[in-house]
């Protein structure tokens, strides 16, 4: 053992099973240990210790505390303008003011409260932000009183001049505490406190002020909301007294260590805005950040106003539509430091996020003039996924260029610049939306976006932060050692010429039940409202609910790589984890969904579930190769289709039997009492599986189960093997076939069973519940083809003739139920649906299963999670299509197309070539 000692730390050189050392300072507590990184100090000679801290997560958490009320205020009065201005009886434009003085006060406040920050630390900045927050939200409780508008907007201003360290100190916080491999992503996780709070913001005055209530009714929602700011922000300043540090005690990496770790004069302060002025890539950065904040907060105060003028009668929607903008905002921004992390790729991850959001702004700008509200989520969901997602790389790609420079400081400048343009951009926003409506509006803001985009593209990579950061030879060993550390690790066991000792363990059949037992409760929820669309439709009172079930596909679609990637990346545990934590929110959040007028609230919960969906239908794949051993693979594959076809059978049988149907009498009360039996139980059966997973979920197995798994390579991929992998995949001329005729297969599939009540209820009104009995009919039997065809595999391993066959016989399946529903026999119909599901269900382990072999040794969750993305994709194209034609000609030509393309998919599985390298894998040493 190597021991290395200096007048403050003894450090040790150990492995703690991720290639960090470990080390004890004398100064903290025994039980604090940290990763650390040996760099040279050239002035002493000797290795110091650089540290990472455990309560660097303390720090984080207590400025989200901070960015969470001071965020809540920005909108809390323009989202419900009409209530503001009847209760208060002021004008609109006084209304927009109260957001408006948020944009000033940044411009007034944001230099002073940057150098404050440079001059003397993170916590007197922050008790000093958080204290004025306390004072402005206690003023604002005096205010809740028709004459005492003037008293809210002395509040507000207060609250909005101590806001100016919500967008700009989670970049130098995150640079202060944290190492050089997670500092993106602990910026991007210190942007969630001011979508939370921009979130409840959205949220709580629409559900707790009535539009239509009385005077007393209106006051006591203000007085609610007014009380409960004061108290969380004065509780938050509490806990920032007591816990909040400046600084930790050791830097985190070489390039804070560089740093001149000087307090600030206001010359030097001055000097230092001017070189970032005379920084020709951090002003285009600065002008692009500007632009886009610009654009959201002017979106952001006109959403109300927005909303109303396109329907007239969901007033309320304003403020959901807020919240799911800021929600998934916090997906994206959380995602894109992430990815920042684990690339470094700043540049490009700026351009292809500012793209994302100028086409986001083009479809949230049209979604709006459909006339379907459920557009508009949708359509809002991908605006802020994608408008929020580009925060967290702009800052980080702000201080990569500026580097020395203090990251406050390029932060400070952007926000100082964006408060301008936003104010600006709000104005002129007011004045084309009164005489021109939202669509000039909106493309004005488009094309804004575009000029935005196009000056990402001029600005020059030069990361300086990077460069210091790898400027000592050791950081460049620390740089290669992710990769070397497997190819040491592989040299080790095979060494004496030794083959890794190959095993199967009892407990692969409890994983392969926890991966069922998380599939089961993601599928129940897909069909749970379309399979008895007339109820729900009427509950809800809106005009499509078949959104219910496309979320899921659009869900695949924007999260399978993503959700792959991290499967890959970290393994079956803490991607399940992941997975069934998100399906117990969902569940929950649909929990409160009960009431009638709250048809947003179960689409935040369904969209929830379907982001954490997408390991349900590829993951059984690389589980089965990771755990089974060669010849049980595609029988374990097959049975892990039975999660999807158990819950899919229930939501089909549950929401029938258990929910009575339409009242004649007009009373809900029943069928409300009969949701919540169908919303509870989800959620109680999601949190059980939830607590068994953590209990007994385990990623691998101690050794491989064969030669394939035993030879293949199993570091963990970062996001540019990953992305080169999938790429490889798409090179890969029999996969591409193979993914097609899939993807054909499975958007058959779910264009039918979501349409499945409305085809039978016409043919036959009086069929009640068959729709539902029906859909178990296919899921079940569906079981037996998925087993039978992985038994089969297992036993003769003819991959493309197993394809070939089962494709044709669900082409011939499809044509038969086709027909068989108009003999005018529900009986028929029955035995039409059970060929469907037997051949249909059963082709799914077969194409999984070939599409493996032909793609050996890259991961199996890789080739699934590509068939899945492009499968979800068709599916929401199928679907759409299914309806259109279905409403225009019916279901027989809506089938005949259906058929046609099942026989298109037929003709493609001819074409590809049998190459099973996983075979030839697994065979190498058979012997």
């Amino acid at each position: 053992m190597n021991v290395l000692q200096s007048s403050k730390v003894t450090c040790f050189k150990a492995n703690d099973g991720f290639g960090f050392k470990k080390m004890e300072e004398e100064n903290e507590q025994p039980e604090e240990k940290f990763k650390v990184k040996l760099e040279l100090r050239p002035e002493e000679g000797q290795p110091p210790v650089y540290a990472v801290y455990r309560r660097r997560w303390a720090m984080l958490a207590l400025f989200i505390a901070y960015a969470v009320p001071s965020s809540f205020q920005v909108f809390q009065y323009s989202i419900v303008t009409d209530v503001v201005m009847q209760f208060y009886k002021v004008e609109s434009i006084a209304v927009n003011w109260t957001a408006t003085v948020y944009m000033l006060a940044n411009v007034v406040a944001i230099f002073p409260s940057t150098w404050f920050y440079n001059k003397m630390g993170l916590r007197l900045s922050l008790l000093l932000a958080m204290g004025g927050t306390c004072l402005g939200t206690w003023i604002k409780v005096i205010s809740v009183n028709p004459d005492l508008f003037w008293v809210a907007m002395l509040g507000q201003t207060i609250s909005a001049l101590c806001s100016s360290y919500v967008l700009n100190i989670q970049v130098p916080l995150a640079a202060t505490w944290f190492g050089p491999n997670e500092v993106s992503t602990a910026c991007s996780i210190g942007t969630l406190g001011s979508q939370i709070g921009g979130a409840l913001g959205f949220l709580l005055p629409v559900a707790l002020i009535p539009e239509d209530g009385d005077a007393a009714a209106i006051e006591w929602g203000f007085i609610y909301i007014a009380y409960g700011l004061a108290i969380f922000s004065t509780l938050a300043f509490i806990l920032q007294l007591i816990f909040l540090e400046s600084e930790p005690p050791t830097p985190p990496g070489n390039a804070q260590a560089i740093r001149a770790r000087r307090k600030e004069s206001v010359l030097e302060y001055l000097k230092s805005q001017f070189r970032l002025l005379f920084n020709l890539n951090f002003v285009l950065v600065f002008l692009s950040y500007g632009i886009n904040l610009a654009v959201f907060s002017a979106v952001g105060v006109f959403l109300s106003l927005m909303i109303v003028r396109n329907f007239p009668h969901a007033s309320d929607h304003a403020g959901y539509v807020g919240v799911l903008i800021t929600f998934a905002g916090m997906i994206g921004s959380v995602l894109v430091g992430f990815i920042l992390d684990r690339t470094r790729r700043y540049k490009e991850t700026n351009i292809a996020v500012y793209i994302f959001s100028v086409v986001a702004m083009l479809i949230y700008t049209f979604m709006l003039m459909t006339g379907q509200i459920v557009l508009v989520y949708v359509a809002a969901a991908i605006y802020g996924l994608a408008m929020i997602g580009y925060w967290p790389a702009a800052f980080e790609f702000a201080a990569e260029l500026t580097y020395p420079e203090p990251e406050a400081s390029s932060a400070g400048m952007m926000i100082f610049g964006c408060q301008i343009l936003s104010v600006l951009y709000t104005l002129a926003y007011g004045w084309l939306f009164e005489p021109f409506g939202d669509l000039a509006s909106n493309l004005f803001m488009t094309g804004s976006l575009v000029v935005g985009a196009a000056l990402t593209f001029f600005v020059k990579s030069d990361l300086r932060r990077q460069q210091a950061e790898n400027a000592s030879p050791e950081a460049n060993k620390k740089k290669m050692s992710e990769e070397e550390a497997s190819k040491v690790e592989v040299s080790e066991e095979t060494q004496n010429g030794e083959r890794n000792e190959l095993k199967l363990y009892k407990r692969r059949w409890t994983m392969l039940a926890a991966f069922i037992l998380y599939t089961t409760s993601s599928s129940f929820q897909l069909y749970q409202y379309t399979i008895i669309a007339d109820v729900m439709v009427q509950y809800y009172q809106v005009e499509d609910i078949n959104w219910t079930s496309t979320i899921y596909m659009l869900a695949f679609v924007v999260a399978i790589f993503p959700a792959t990637w991290f499967y890959n990346k970290m393994g079956l545990r803490p991607s399940l984890l992941l997975a069934m934590g998100g399906t117990c929110v969902g569940a929950w959040i649909k929990v409160l969904s009960l009431r009638r007028d709250l048809f947003w609230v179960t689409m935040l919960g369904q969209t929830i579930v379907a982001l954490c969906s997408t390991y349900a239908l590829n993951i059984q794949v690389p589980l089965a190769a990771t755990w089974f051993g060669p010849k049980e693979v595609s029988t374990a594959c097959s049975i892990g289709l039975f999660g999807p076809q158990i819950g899919s059978a229930l939501g089909f049988f549950v929401p029938v039997v258990l929910v009575s149907g339409v009242p004649e009498d007009g009373d809900w009360s029943t069928v409300q009492f009969e949701l919540s039996l169908v919303f509870y139980g989800v959620a109680v059966y999601s949190t059980i599986i939830f607590v068994l997973h953590l209990i007994f979920l385990e990623s691998e197995p101690a050794s491989p189960p064969g030669n394939a798994q035993a030879s293949r390579n199993n570091d963990r991929e970062s996001v540019k093997k990953y992305i080169k992998a999938q790429f490889s995949l798409m090179k890969n001329v029999n996969f591409v076939l193979v993914f097609l005729t899939y993807s054909i297969n499975l958007a058959v599939f779910s264009a039918i069973t979501v349409f499945l009540s409305q085809m039978i209820r016409p043919i036959y009104p009086d069929a009640g519940n068959d729709a539902g009995y029906m859909g178990v009919l296919i899921t079940l039997i569906g079981i037996v083809g998925s087993v039978l065809a992985g038994f089969i595999l297992d036993r003769t391993r003819r991959y493309k003739e197993m394809n070939i066959i089962v494709y044709a016989l669900s082409t011939v399946a499809m044509i038969a139920y086709t027909f068989l529903l108009r003999s005018g026999n529900i009986i028929y119909v029955y035995v039409g649906a059970g060929l469907f599901g037997i051949t249909m269900v059963g082709y799914l382990p077969a194409a999984f299963e070939f599409a493996a072999e032909l793609t050996y040794p890259e991961p199996e969750a890789s080739s699934a999670g590509m068939m899945t993305f492009g499968c979800q994709l068709l599916s929401v194209l199928y679907t759409l299509a299914y309806g259109w034609v279905f409403k225009a000609y019916g279901d027989l030509a809506s089938n005949l197309f259906m058929s046609a393309s099942l026989l298109l998919g037929t003709l493609l599985t001819f074409f590809v070539k049998s190459d099973l390298r996983r075979q030839r894998a697994e065979n190498k040493y058979s012997k």
